[in-house]
């Protein structure tokens, strides 16, 4: 069900997996999603340093669709994660092409819906301020499941942002702990029969992400 709701990039590491897709650019909170992301993920990737992400943000402009690449972004913390997802929406309102975006964030102390509809308003507010945006992008918010959601941004030029918001219960620090995150079937062992689990390898295939061979295909 679609709901319509009313009214800097600093400290980054990013990492780049090869591949091809519709989704670009992920975000994550920190260290060890980093870290679980890519055991998860199948395929090559190599580590780049938060200054790099000028030249990041140049190579995704300069190209007319996704490329055999796309880039994990790993924030400090979570308020810098939703702070970046502002600054990503007004950066990209210039892109001469449609763009997809994941995110994966802990819903700490709320449920995992009401952690979205808070981030809905938060960015709903933001698009709305004329100060930013002379001409405000219109948003629409659809539920795929309790744990993910998308937002579409339209901008005024009719080219649309897509985020997929996937939000873990909790947080992954208390599903799994740090030493359990160093192989695959560690993190299979522990987690493969949790339904959030399932839903973001779903999820995540759905979106064109290759996920390891041994992850679940449905739940």
């Amino acid at each position: 069900m679609v709901r319509r709701l009313t009214r800097s990039w600093r400290s980054l590491r990013v990492i780049c997996v090869g591949r091809s897709c519709g989704v670009e650019i992920v975000l994550c909170e920190g260290k060890n999603d980093e870290e679980f992301l890519s055991k998860i993920l199948a395929g090559n990737y190599s580590v780049h340093d938060y200054s790099e992400k000028d030249r990041i943000m140049r190579r995704i402009y300069g190209t007319h669709g996704p490329g055999d690449r796309f880039f994990i972004i790993r924030e400090e913390g979570k308020s810098r994660l939703e702070k970046n997802l502002r600054v990503l929406i007004s950066k990209l309102r210039s892109i001469s092409r449609a763009l997809e975006v994941f995110v994966l964030v802990d819903s700490d102390g709320d449920s995992t819906i009401d952690y979205r509809s808070k981030l809905y308003r938060v960015l709903e507010d933001y698009v709305n301020d004329r100060r930013k945006f002379p001409r405000t992008p219109k948003l629409s918010f659809k539920d795929e499941d309790r744990f993910h959601g998308i937002v579409r941004v339209t901008y005024s030029s009719g080219r649309t942002l897509t985020i997929h918001v996937f939000v873990i219960p909790r947080n992954l620090e208390h599903w799994i702990n740090k030493e359990e995150l160093d192989t695959i079937n560690r993190i299979l062992s522990k987690l493969r029969h949790i339904d959030w689990f399932k839903s973001l390898t779903k999820t995540l295939r759905k979106l064109g992400l290759t996920t390891h061979k041994n992850t679940p295909t449905s739940h």
